[in-house]
């Protein structure tokens, strides 16, 4: 071989590494760029879980009050304020987990919407329902990020 055809391969080989490493970067990139987006989903799904169980709570406890003291003044911030925090919260969060594919957890979030839009009282097992599927969408997010 002679030194011409020797140094043209050598440039060939040094190429097609330079070609190979530079696939394997971009691949590599994408799918991390695709990760991060997919746990921005998953935060924002916690984040609107997190102020909608906030707001459940809370129109918990001051429906307790009315109960308790039959004072309708604890009702009216119910109806008012947390009405529609929890109406924006859990439609928020119903878009979010039909973006993710949770459609348990959104169902329950459009029975929420349903229920406080009407003025109905939310049941105490409504915020447990919520809790355990947004637990198990929280875990197949998990296992599905894992996986990739």
């Amino acid at each position: 071989m002679g030194f011409q055809l020797k140094l043209i391969l050598s440039f060939a080989a040094a190429f097609c590494i330079a070609a190979s490493l530079g696939t394997i970067t971009f691949i590599t990139v994408q799918s991390l760029i695709s990760e991060f987006h997919e746990v921005e989903r998953m935060q924002s799904i916690q984040s609107g879980l997190n102020e909608l169980v906030s707001h459940l709570l809370a129109a918990e406890s001051e429906t307790r009050g009315f109960v308790i003291t039959g004072n309708d003044d604890f009702l009216s911030k119910v109806k008012t304020e947390r009405a529609n925090a929890i109406l924006f919260h859990a439609h928020t969060l119903r878009g979010s987990s039909l973006n993710v594919g949770a459609r348990k957890l959104a169902e329950l979030c459009k029975i929420i919407e349903t229920d406080v839009g009407k003025g109905v009282d939310l049941a105490p097992t409504s915020l447990a329902d919520v809790e355990q599927a947004h637990d198990a969408a929280a875990e197949e997010l998990r296992a599905f990020l894992k996986s990739r």
